[in-house]
């Protein structure tokens, strides 16, 4: 009977023994002290004593702790107890994405879904991930689903958005986000997304609305500053509303975004200023090498402040990585320039490629009739010019038209009394 009884002591004595071992890791995982909760739980792993519960709650210590790897080990220690085990899994995945690695815990996200299609935070999560390998098609699908399963949830109706919109489906997002402006009405990345969906589909008007209400809420959003310039840029020609919202722009990124900075040289140069216009994008040539309109504008820039020699470095180096639909307006300013350094022989050559490239550009007649007179005297050349552009010309109050007119006059009674 003794025997029996020291047994039982026995027995009894283990079992609290290893009841109040883990009650400690858990202790001191519930107080914070994730350190002391580890310095258990690792001796009770090198005794062989650690159990499921144990791995797990380790799993989390080192999580809190910023120590991913051993916290993956813990959990991949519990799932091999018991590899149903949905939180350990779960776990397991979201400590490999925080270690980037995204494969393994969409693999491990799915097999939690296939056992449990029901699992809306896990579908969120694995939704998420879908957005992150481009895959959005089947992310609105899995939000979609989220959202009708609950249509106050702003978060998945957020996510299902930008799936939507990521597909470039703009009116989809109109439609689905119009009535519901009140819900997201501080976020300003989808207000963002509202205004581009308007400007993608060429309805500035209602794109400026949600613009303008963004720089109400922040004047500095960047996102919408580059917009809102752009819009007055390219769409309106509006150079000095763009001037300003450049200006912002850059001055909030530090200057360093060289395409605002040449946005911003091409508005100074359509409103006049030049001086600004021509260093700002002269400086840019370099950084923005394979872009055309740079030292196109900066020429033009030098151009007009009578700096010959800059005007044609820069619209050389234009013609050099000339762009298709701005071929024939390159290289009929960079002709203009050849003639006013009085290189006329150049000036010719570059006018003839701009009748290659743009058989319409009646402009360029006069200019090769004025340089032929210019250059060697040859009247009958220049009267041949001359005429093709009175013949070509639509503006009937160009000044050059009536310049041709009367020099065609002029030159004919020239060579008449010549004998030509």
């Amino acid at each position: 009977m003794q025997k029996i009884v020291l047994i039982i002591a026995i027995l009894i004595s283990s079992a609290l023994t290893t009841l109040f071992a883990q009650s400690k890791i858990e202790k001191h995982y519930y107080n914070g002290s994730y350190n002391e909760a580890i310095e258990a739980f690792v001796q009770k792993d090198k005794n062989g004593e650690a159990g499921l519960n144990d791995y797990k709650i380790a799993a989390h210590c080192y999580g809190q702790l910023f120590d991913y790897e051993p916290a993956i080990a813990c959990f991949e220690k519990a799932l091999g107890i018991d590899s149903l085990d949905r939180l350990a899994r779960e776990g397991l995945a979201d400590f490999q994405l925080k270690l980037g690695l995204k494969k393994d815990a969409f693999s491990n996200y799915n097999a939690i879904l296939k056992a449990d299609q029901g699992n809306s935070r896990i579908k969120a999560k694995q939704a998420g991930l879908l957005m992150d390998f481009d895959r959005y098609s089947e992310a609105e699908q899995m939000y979609s689903e989220l959202y009708l399963s609950d249509t106050t949830n702003v978060f998945f109706l957020r996510r299902l958005a930008i799936s939507i919109y990521k597909q470039k489906n703009y009116n989809e997002v109109i439609d689905l986000l119009f009535e519901k402006t009140q819900l997201f009405h501080s976020d300003l990345e989808l207000l963002m997304i509202m205004a581009d969906c308007f400007y993608k589909l060429n309805n500035n008007h209602q794109a400026m609305n949600y613009l303008y209400g963004i720089l109400k809420a922040d004047s500095l959003y960047t996102p919408a500053l580059s917009r809102l310039g752009y819009i007055h840029f390219s769409a309106y020609r509006n150079y000095e509303d763009a001037i300003g919202y450049y200006h912002t722009l850059n001055r909030v990124e530090n200057y360093s975004d060289p395409f605002h900075l040449k946005n911003l040289g091409i508005c100074e140069y359509f409103t006049g200023n030049q001086e600004y216009a021509a260093p700002m994008l002269d400086s840019l040539s370099n950084e923005l090498a394979d872009d055309a309109i740079v030292p196109f504008y900066a020429g033009l820039s030098y151009k007009k402040l009578g700096d010959t020699d800059n005007a044609l470095r820069c619209l050389e180096r234009a013609s050099t990585v000339v762009i298709p639909v701005y071929t024939s307006d390159i290289y009929h300013h960079l002709g203009r320039a050849y003639a006013s350094k009085r290189m006329f022989e150049k000036a010719i050559e570059t006018y003839k490629k701009v009748q290659e490239y743009d058989p319409e550009n009646f402009q360029v007649l006069f200019d090769i009739g004025v340089t032929y007179e210019e250059w060697n005297l040859n009247r009958t050349k220049a009267l041949v010019y001359y005429q093709q552009f009175v013949k070509a010309c639509t503006n009937q109050r160009s000044a050059d038209l009536k310049y041709a007119q009367n020099r065609i006059e002029k030159i004919k009674e020239e060579l008449f009394f010549e004998g030509e």
